[in-house]
């Protein structure tokens, strides 16, 4: 569930994988409300994956005319924001 500010509820979930399990957590760029570019994230907690796609996002957003980006850990939406 999303909340007003953009931050699926449990974005500070630390868990790790189950037994035979891998955590992939990335960053899809938006423009347009279509996604148009994604990065794979170090693993680790969810709240250090947010600040590196932040990183990341305004290190390419005005070359690449990104206006957006989602985080997602496997198929849970952990944080959007847009420009």
């Amino acid at each position: 569930m999303i909340d007003r500010h953009g931050d699926a509820t449990g974005a500070n979930d630390t868990r790790s994988p189950q037994r035979g399990e891998a955590m992939v957590i990335r960053c899809y760029f938006t423009r347009r409300g279509h996604f148009v570019g994604v990065e794979i994230l170090s693993q680790g907690p969810r709240a250090e994956a947010i600040r590196q796609a932040e990183a990341l996002f305004w290190q390419r957003a005005a070359a690449e005319r990104f206006d957006g980006f989602e985080v997602w850990d496997g198929d849970h939406l952990i944080h959007r924001a847009n420009r």
